[in-house]
């Protein structure tokens, strides 16, 4: 005869016993998974506010947040959700992303530096696009333009020195061709003759010397601009968690059939 107990007999309760052992042994696996899940929901939601908030976000901005999702080694359950620092010519998006999450005035970029190196763009104020620039599709100055102001003003140091356009260059994109108006670039460091600080493009209407010429602005030289906090990242964050966590504890591990016995008795 089989002994019985609180209505569970010895051999269930054993059951149940190893499969509380069980539950728990595999708990810290079903926590981390929860915390990852929920890091990726965090970082598509940066994504999609980041949409709808930047005008004209480009891929590198949107590619920016990224998940290091977590082990769970040493029982720590942890995930991060970073934003992504990349090399090469453009600004890391850690640097410039913190601008619209914490609000405050933006840094300088690397070709404002270099233009700032030689003299060209003064101290204390900041390049944007004048009302003739070229621009990319996300109404930024396009690669090419600023590449070709650099060459011109011979902004490019010594690792690029071959970049920079000569003198005789010069006098050639000033005379034209034929078929090809005159073209010559011209820095107004202060207010005066009626121009606003910035870099002009002077264009030549009519063919040899005696043709007249026209101003354009390209580059505007401001003050250094704020921007408004247009990213709430750490309210996201907060929201997702709140929201999506114990849901995603639930799907991902089935916690009601793990501590059911098999015999079907209730503890």
């Amino acid at each position: 005869m089989s002994k019985k107990r609180a209505g569970i007999s010895w051999t269930n309760r054993n059951e149940y016993q190893e499969a509380l052992r069980a539950y728990w042994t595999s708990l810290p696996n079903q926590a981390q998974s929860a915390v990852n899940l929920t890091a990726y929901q965090v970082r598509d939601a940066l994504v999609a506010e980041m949409r709808t908030r930047f005008e004209r976000p480009t891929p590198y901005t949107l590619n920016a947040p990224y998940v290091r999702a977590g082990t769970g080694k040493g029982r720590v359950m942890k995930a991060s959700v970073l934003m992504r620092e990349q090399g090469g010519k453009r600004v890391n998006p850690e640097k410039y992303l913190m601008t619209q999450v914490e609000g405050g005035r933006r840094r300088g970029k690397r070709f404002e530096m270099a233009l700032r190196r030689i003299g060209v763009l003064p101290e204390g104020l900041y390049a944007v696009p004048g009302e003739r620039a070229p621009l990319d599709a996300y109404g930024n100055l396009s690669p090419g333009f600023i590449v070709q102001i650099l060459s011109y003003f011979r902004a490019f140091g010594e690792a690029g020195y071959r970049a920079n356009i000569t003198d005789k260059k010069k006098q050639k994109m000033a005379a034209g061709t034929k078929k090809k108006r005159g073209v010559k670039y011209f820095v107004i460091r202060r207010r005066g003759r009626g121009l606003h600080p910035g870099i002009w493009r002077s264009t030549q209407f009519g063919f040899g010397e005696r043709g007249s010429w026209s101003v354009e602005p390209m580059i505007m030289f401001v003050k250094r601009p704020a921007y408004q906090r247009l990213l709430p990242w750490h309210e996201i964050v907060d929201r997702v968690v709140r929201d999506r966590y114990d849901l995603n504890f639930s799907a991902v591990g089935d916690v009601g059939s793990t501590l059911s016995p098999r015999g079907g008795a209730k503890p």
